[in-house]
């Protein structure tokens, strides 16, 4: 069953009958598609032979888990069942400083969560079987704070500023500190839910086909806070109040026919899925903010104080920002910008895909597929208790007015200051009480073409295509278009855009590769030459106070990818590993995102290249975010009886990523630097793997690095 959130990855899966992992576009062998792979996790189905098992687990920062299950036959050999539940609770990671609250939990990154899954399987005859399983996981955690590691001039105008008595960042910042800052609670109550049923008939038809049905239904629901000033003053935050939420429900249907018998063996089969996507989001002024403003335009506004904070007074008084509004508006606190979108989408699809054996050592490959899928979205801007934000065109004169008038009342970085905060979308007047209604309807004809060479049985050479398809949407926040930007992003400063969508992503990719077998099947080594080119390709990025999705339109990712499994012929060693090399890379010279005509732009200095600011001006030509060049796995797992009873198992694994940037806009001081993870394992039980003690270790050498 399709899981379309990330979250649920976060959870207890349970018990693993097997884990696939399929590279590159999918969509001819069954009924969601992708553009980039598929990560298939199969559980495990209920036994007719009973069992039981129970797994407990401690660790550091206060870790607890436990978990059970139990299978075996309910109705003789006709119907079995299987259930099995789990619990986890640890303390938060990060140590929260909250300042004068109201806040009062010291800790985030926490968890706690329940889950449980039940499963029945019926046999009526040997031709039939028909599995229900359902499931339910409940979450209640605090995320997500974060470490300042670059402190800007927010951070000292919040702590040296003796008016607002706030406190940011350690000065200067500690990059390996999980010290974080928040007065305002990041709770985070998340419900995953859903039920499916899966039937199998081997039928008299075409030889023995067998039909498939995958009917399934989920439910999924987030509940969370964020202090999005990420201080201990009290400036913009958004409340865990039932007001900020995320609800995606799904209903699906998957028909497959398939013929594994004879020459060909074929698969055809269809997909419908209907979706419907509820989000509610507030972003509240708190008690600091217009005080936060006042000390931070005055001193900006004045060139004398150079960009330190000066106490006292209105930011329009000290004549930085008279110039262009005469007065500036208040901004109350429980001011709140308040959201509500509901999406409702139809994706359907039929596909087939065919292996034809063309003698005894080639065989071709075909499959095609036809995905259409329609959204509808339907969203409710309001500003609640607002005093009446700036107009477009008021900002829009912020931006162009003189250059003499603003070198004479402070400069660019007065301009920029006030646009940034005076000028944002969730303060912005032309939201208030707006009604908009947005649909679009995408189709696409994909596909995938291979042909395989086995001279021998221990190498199969190949050379495939494929075509992958990822179906347009719309953003679910504010969305400007900026005056000197073809294109639109919730911060940026120009006209309410009445078009939040973004378009289809499409993927040609080819590849090239061999599987090899030696050492009379004890050494297996594959290695792929690949080449993927992407078009439209569709880019999360955070833009300040929003994340937005962008349509990039070219992005190619080619390299090598080469895996190793070893069964060594020392007895019950075994070494696996693998490495990659990947160059991906945006396109050159991509229109809208060089921006050195937008207002926002400011050259880079040799003494500090992040200056510019508002764009994703770095994108042309640059490296995709979190992909190192180099990448590279090793394991070892060495498994010895000790006598007839008992056994010992260790497992000893690392892994190496080469630098890479883990920022949508591309910014050098989000950079990565190079790492190795190494991990490892040891364990005693009983030889027939009927309890085992063991002990482990994650990241032995204590490696500190950045994941967002």
């Amino acid at each position: 069953v399709y899981r379309p959130r990330n979250g649920v990855a976060l959870g207890d899966l349970g018990e693993l009958e097997r884990v696939e992992v399929l590279k590159g576009p999918q969509g001819t062998l069954f009924g969601k598609n992708s553009t980039a792979g598929v990560v298939n996790i199969v559980t495990a189905k209920p036994s007719f032979n009973a069992g039981a098992n129970v797994e407990l687990t401690g660790g550091n920062f206060n870790d607890r888990r436990a978990t059970a299950s139990i299978t075996g036959p309910l109705m003789g050999d006709k119907i079995a069942g299987r259930l099995f539940v789990g619990v986890e609770k640890r303390d938060g990671f990060q140590t929260v400083v909250t300042g004068a609250g109201p806040r009062t939990e010291t800790r985030d990154g926490d968890r706690d969560f329940a889950t449980v899954r039940g499963q029945l399987l019926f046999l009526p005859s040997d031709k039939v079987d028909v599995r229900v399983t359902v499931d339910y996981t409940k979450r209640d955690e605090n995320c997500c704070t974060a470490v300042s590691l670059v402190p800007g001039a927010f951070a000292a105008t919040v702590t040296n500023s003796t008016f607002l008595g706030g406190t940011n960042v350690q000065a200067p910042a500690v990059a390996d500190s999980r010290v974080t800052y928040a007065n305002r609670s990041t709770a985070q109550e998340t419900e995953d839910k859903g039920a499916a049923v899966e039937v199998n008939w081997d039928t008299p038809w075409f030889g023995g086909a067998r039909l498939t049905s995958l009917t399934a239904v989920r439910g999924w629901r987030v509940d969370a806070g964020q202090d999005a000033d990420f201080t201990t003053l009290d400036i913009l935050y958004r409340e865990p109040n039932g007001r900020n939420y995320t609800i995606f429900d799904q209903a699906s249907q998957e028909l497959r026919l398939s013929n594994t018998n004879g020459p060909i063996t074929w698969t055809v089969g269809g997909f419908y899925a209907h979706e419907r996507l509820d989000s509610s989001q507030t972003l509240t002024v708190g008690n600091n903010l217009s005080s936060y403003l006042d000390v931070l335009l005055r001193g900006a506004s004045n060139p004398a104080a150079g960009g330190t904070a000066v106490v006292g007074g209105n930011a329009v008084q000290n004549g930085g920002l008279a110039y262009v509004l005469g007065a500036a508006p208040n901004f109350a606190p429980g001011q709140t910008q308040y959201d509500v979108h509901r999406q409702k989408g139809d994706s359907s699809a039929v596909f087939a895909n065919a292996d034809i054996a063309l003698g005894q050592q080639l065989t071709l490959t075909f499959g095609a597929r036809y995905t259409n899928e329609d959204k509808d979205l339907a969203s409710t801007y309001q500003n609640v208790n607002a005093a009446g934000g700036l107009s477009s065109g008021t900002c829009q004169g912020a931006l162009l007015s003189g250059a003499a008038a603003r070198a004479a009342q402070g400069g660019a970085n007065a301009q920029r200051l006030f646009v940034g905060y005076y000028c944002a979308a969730y303060n912005d007047a032309a939201f208030n009480n707006v009604t908009q209604n947005q649909s679009r309807s995408d189709d696409e004809v994909t596909g995938t073409l291979k042909l395989a060479y086995k001279p021998t049985d221990s190498l199969m050479t190949y050379a495939s295509y494929a075509r992958g398809f990822k179906a347009g949407g719309f953003n679910l926040d504010r969305v400007r278009t900026p005056f000197g930007a073809p294109f639109g992003l919730s911060n940026g400063v120009g006209a309410r855009s009445t078009d939040t969508g973004f378009v289809p992503e499409t993927v040609d990719s080819f590849e090239v590769g061999a599987k090899t077998t030696w050492a009379g099947g004890r050494l297996l080594i594959n290695s792929a030459v690949f080449y993927q080119d992407y078009q439209n390709f569709q880019l999360n990025a955070f833009d300040g106070i929003a994340f937005t999705v962008y349509s990039i339109p070219k992005a190619v990712a080619k390299g090598v990818d080469v895996d190793v499994l070893w069964q060594t012929p020392v007895t019950g060693l075994t070494m696996q590993g693998g490495v990659t090399y990947n160059e991906s890379e945006f396109g050159d010279d991509l229109p809208g995102f060089d921006m050195p005509t937008s207002p926002f732009y400011v050259s880079p200095t040799p003494t500090n290249p992040a200056t510019p600011n508002g764009a994703l001006y770095r994108l042309s030509g640059g490296n995709l975010p979190f992909a190192p060049r180099w990448s590279a796995s090793l394991a070892a797992t060495y498994e010895k009886p000790i006598n007839e009873t008992y056994k010992i198992s260790t497992n000893v694994s690392a892994k190496y990523m080469s630098d890479f940037n883990t920022g949508s806009d591309l910014n050098p001081l989000k950079r990565q630097n190079e790492f190795t993870l190494f991990n490892a394992r040891i364990g005693f039980g009983a030889r027939d793997d009927s309890w085992a003690v063991e002990a482990w270790a994650q990241n032995l050498g204590d490696e500190h690095y950045t994941q967002v």
